[in-house]
């Protein structure tokens, strides 16, 4: 399992550098944003991995969804602070 995230976290990595770089060699790119979520599964685990402002839901067999990851913003770091509600978030 270790290595498992490991090699996620190392993806996470190679993608984060190819953006830098495709950045750097495009001014027009340079106050850009990006997310990603990815999901992968090992034996019967199920990784997350996720960074930025989307979201990761699980869906339930019966159609239910239920949030699995929170957005990397500002305004959801004020909703678990308090000082917003989760709907001004």
């Amino acid at each position: 399992v270790k290595e498992a995230i490991e090699r996620g976290l190392g993806y996470f990595r190679s993608i984060h550098a190819a953006i830098l770089d495709r950045a750097r060699g495009d001014p027009s790119l340079t106050a850009m944003g990006t997310t990603l979520t990815a999901v992968y599964t090992f034996g019967g685990d199920l990784f997350v991995l996720h960074v930025g402002d989307s979201r990761a839901y699980l869906r339930s067999a019966g159609g239910q969804l239920r949030q699995l990851t929170k957005d990397h913003t500002i305004a959801q770091e004020m909703a678990d602070a308090g000082t917003m509600t989760p709907e001004e978030a």
